[in-house]
């Protein structure tokens, strides 16, 4: 493929302590969007420690205490959205709040 999506991953709490960066940039290969499963491989590969304290490594899911903010505007499903380029993913604690 010739085409790539490049996306933006911001770690917010614990998931920025297992990533040991506050945000990654990444460019995925696609001709028009990704799904979730395509970016796990990616971020398993840049920043293993994510492997099992944030991401499942069966599954490639996020463990349960994480959820994905898309573009600072809603939590959605990971398993059910298409990422676009220039999308903004943001992970953190499902505890959070204030």
């Amino acid at each position: 493929m010739d085409d790539h999506i490049n996306l933006t991953v911001e770690f917010y709490g614990t998931s920025r302590q297992a990533a040991d960066t506050s945000q990654l940039n990444i460019e995925i290969p696609s001709d028009n969007s990704v799904l979730w499963s395509d970016i796990t491989t990616t971020l398993l590969e840049k920043l293993p420690g994510l492997a099992g304290k944030v991401i499942e490594v069966g599954s490639g899911c996020l463990v349960s205490s994480y959820a994905i903010n898309l573009n600072g505007r809603h939590f959605i499903n990971q398993e059910k959205t298409a990422f676009k380029d220039g999308d903004v993913l943001i992970i953190v604690p499902s505890m959070a709040g204030g």
